[in-house]
Parts: structure tokens; C-alpha cells; sequence
């Protein structure tokens, strides 16, 4: 899975949140396909995505001279992630007021998901996900069974 990260605060020195441009890098999340289809698939997924992120912390830039010579065709599929929930995308307000609800419509086609900041703040995120029907399907059924609240 690509994961894009805001890199503003992680820079030295850290560009101001009110900078109003690209400051995104990106972070790869591996795990193998058989543990993320298993009974505990998310925790495998959530726990790859943490280990990506925490690799932030030996520098935004560690290891930048290999981006491009990453081959994805070696994955048997390759997520990415889009959006970011510290965009604080419902704190924009253009003087219409804040919005009432945002998706991102791209996730479809893109096979991303979404991540964003909640409507009803309190370092809540929202998720969007978009699956063809039958996983969609199999997805909602174990979220009602509870397999869904981890916390990183």
C-alpha cells in the first residue's frame, strides 16, 4: 500500500502549516497476502501501515535515493492511500461555510482508500473504501461482527 504523508511539521526546519502547496512524501506499506486474508487481516494491514509511518522518524528523506528505482510490479497489487486526515479538510471554508460531508470520489477507480479528518473532529478519522460488491459485501459483514475497531 502508498501511503501519501504530509511532511510539513516533519522538516528541519518544518514548513508552516499555513503553507499552501506539495509537502507530501511517500511511505510503502508491505504485508503478505495470506495474512491479510486471514481472521486477523486488519490487524496485519494496520500494523504494516504503522511500521511504514514510523519510519518516518529516521528522516523524511532516508532512504530517497531508491524511490525511483522502486519496481511495483513485484507486488502482487499495490494500495495507495489517499487524502490524509491532517488536511483538515472540513476545517476549509471558502465562505460558504464548512462542508457537511467530502468524499473522494477517485477511490473507485484508483483501488485507494480514503482517509480524511472527521467531520466531528477529536483526532477521528473517516475511511472510504470502494469494492466491488461481493467484497464490499464480505467487508461490511465482519465490520458488523466488530472485527473493525483497532486502534494503532
Amino acid at each position: 500500500m502508498i501511503l501519501g504523508v504530509d511532511a510539513r511539521s516533519r522538516l528541519d526546519p518544518p514548513v508552516p502549516e499555513t503553507y499552501f502547496g506539495n509537502c507530501v512524501v511517500g511511505r510503502v506499506a508491505v504485508a503478505e497476502t495470506k495474512g491479510l486474508i486471514g481472521e486477523d487481516g486488519l490487524v496485519v494491514a494496520v500494523k504494516a501501515i504503522t511500521e511504514a509511518l514510523r519510519s518516518l522518524d529516521d528522516g523524511v528523506f532516508n532512504g530517497a535515493e531508491l524511490w525511483e528505482f522502486i519496481d511495483f510490479s513485484l507486488y502482487d497489487k499495490v494500495y495507495s492511500i489517499a487524502g490524509s486526515q491532517r488536511f483538515e479538510v472540513y476545517g476549509t471554508d471558502y465562505g460558504w461555510g464548512r462542508p457537511k460531508k467530502i468524499e473522494l470520489v477517485s477511490i473507485d477507480k484508483t483501488d485507494a482508500v480514503s482517509l480524511m479528518d472527521s467531520k466531528n473532529g477529536g483526532g477521528a478519522i473517516e475511511v472510504g473504501l470502494a469494492l466491488k460488491k461481493p467484497q464490499m459485501e464480505a467487508f461490511a459483514s465482519l465490520f458488523a461482527k466488530d472485527r473493525c475497531t483497532y486502534l494503532i
